[in-house]
């Protein structure tokens, strides 16, 4: 599965939407015990071999969390176990958007490749500034941009013809022992008007930053 990335894989609970009856937690904590002993299983009369339990259980994240996802190939897997009666319900219709999915091997092949070349022209932008039009200006395009140039503070640079300068502002938070940087990239585009791009800080609002507020607070 190396040229397939399991952020674009279904989760167990999704595959298992598409077998009618079947329960995903107890189906996927029988199938893990088995995985995870790295052995293959006896269903009835289907042979699972630990290869294909590895299709089952592979990783990917959903936010900050890892969720168990299963391949095109896994889905086949289940599927077949589903049609021959052995995970513990009477087999009904499986849905035509889990049949889909189970071909769907080519179609998430060409997503990886053009999330790759994506990420390879955005790569090819940091580091050819002169290649950038303003109507890719974006705060994470100008950031790394200004970065890669080595200007960290308040600084400018001329992209397409157009200066862009960049702001920074230290805020802290109330116990002064944290700090986070408020950034602005700015210009005036071809349009005639003035343009930002900014991350804000998230201490911004804190009473240490605001001189009408800033008392009683630990120096």
């Amino acid at each position: 599965m190396t040229d397939l990335d399991p952020s674009d894989f279904k989760s167990f609970r999704d595959v298992c939407k598409g077998l009618p009856g079947v329960k995903p937690r107890l189906l996927q904590n029988r199938l893990r015990e088995a995985y995870y002993q790295g052995e293959g299983l006896q269903l009835g009369t289907e042979q699972v071999s630990h290869e294909e339990l590895r299709e089952l259980f592979l990783t990917a994240y959903r936010g900050h969390y890892p969720v168990d996802v299963v391949s095109p190939k896994g889905a086949h897997t289940l599927v077949r176990l589903y049609r021959a009666g052995v995970l513990e319900t009477p087999p009904k219709e499986v849905s035509a958007e889990l049949l889909d999915y189970i071909e769907s091997e080519d179609a998430l092949r060409t997503k990886v490749q053009a999330r790759q070349d994506r990420e390879r022209a955005y790569r090819e932008k940091i580091e050819n500034p002169e290649s950038i039009n303003e109507s890719e200006f974006t705060f994470s395009l100008l950031n790394e941009v200004f970065w890669r140039q080595g200007l960290t503070g308040d600084s400018s640079m001329v992209l397409d013809g157009i200066t862009v300068t960049k702001s920074v502002t230290l805020y802290f938070s109330n116990s002064g022992k944290n700090r986070d940087f408020r950034v602005v990239f700015s210009w005036v585009g071809r349009d005639g008007k003035h343009h930002c791009a900014e991350k804000p800080s998230i201490y911004a609002r804190n009473r240490r930053n605001d001189e009408e507020r800033n008392f009683g607070l630990p120096e």
